[in-house]
């Protein structure tokens, strides 16, 4: 497994769900990530194997479509997704290779990553390619509006997001810059990430600082709710949140440690991510552990289905 350090890009996609009128939130929270070596999903607490640790695996995003439960990630240089745990291979292997968020709509299954220096998306299997490996590139966070498909990611030292496949430039590329997450609200586009040292989102393509770059500090999710623009992410080694860009520490930052995906139901705020060596998620600021620290592990994602 990659040691942490906080210039690494922390892969995530928030998981996106629609309610409708009549659907209820379910009791039941999920996270997906990793511990040791196996890619693994958490229900509740407990957790489920992807993978049996014989090759270095991890769940980066999950999402549901009625009682089918699917998750995005990776298994040695595989990219890969599991539908109710069973996998399905995006990649032969040959090239290193990441799933990195998933997207269910209808009958279609969405899934962004990338293989090789090229930034892709696939679906139901038949990848699209978003870059021509000119340039190293990779998509991370994916949103699904409608008939369009709204990609954030990077090429090259540029933050970019992809809609239906045609490239949008957030950053000027003059410092390693990182798109990592995207939602859609009322024909705004957010997108969220790192421009340099400094965590930052993107609405429709005007940027928002949210650190100052004291620190290395990147956003890795948004979520929007009602009028309130939510994102998660670090700054130093603080897991942090910012809710309408003010923050709310998370960790002492005694550890390393850093939010990865964020979901809102309500007025509850709930965050997954990493402290130190151990896979977490916040619920209100109030940490939950989901390993015991025996192996170095995190959760990538957090997500409560609608029922």
């Amino acid at each position: 497994m990659k040691k942490i350090v906080l210039k690494i890009v922390y892969l995530s996609s928030a998981a996106l769900f629609f309610i409708f009128p009549g659907c209820k939130i379910s009791a039941d929270i999920y996270a997906v990530g990793s511990e040791g070596p196996a890619a693994k999903y958490w229900k509740n607490g407990n957790a489920v194997s992807l993978t049996d640790g014989t090759s270095n695996a991890q769940a980066n995003a999950m999402c549901s479509s009625g009682l089918d439960i699917y998750i995005a990630g990776y298994e040695g240089t595989t990219a890969k997704y599991w539908r109710n745990g069973k996998a399905v291979s995006l990649t032969d292997g040959a090239n290193n290779a990441q799933a990195n968020a998933i997207y269910v709509s209808g009958k279609d299954v969405y899934v962004a990553g990338y293989d090789g220096t090229i930034a892709k998306y696939w679906k139901n299997g038949k990848a699209v390619s978003l870059t021509d490996g000119s340039n190293n590139a990779r998509a991370f966070g994916m949103f699904i509006s409608g008939t369009d498909v709204f990609i954030a990611g990077y090429e090259g030292t540029t933050a970019k997001y992809w809609k239906n496949g045609k490239a949008v430039s957030l950053s000027d590329g003059k410092s390693p810059s990182y798109a990592i997450s995207i939602y859609v609200s009322d024909n705004d586009v957010y997108a969220a990430g790192s421009d340099g040292k400094v965590a930052k989102y993107w609405k429709n393509g005007n940027a928002v600082s949210l650190t100052d770059g004291a620190n290395n500090a990147q956003a890795n999710a948004i979520y929007i709710s009602g009028s309130d623009v939510y994102a998660a992410g670090c700054d130093g080694t603080s897991a942090r949140y910012w809710k309408n860009g003010n923050a709310f520490i998370l960790t002492k930052g005694t550890s390393r440690a850093c939010a990865l995906s964020i979901f809102v139901s309500g007025k509850d705020v709930y965050i997954a991510g990493i402290d130190g060596k151990f896979a977490e998620y916040w619920k209100n600021g109030k940490a939950v552990s989901l390993t015991d620290g025996t192996h170095y592990s995190c959760a990538r994602g957090i997500f409560i289905p609608v029922q």
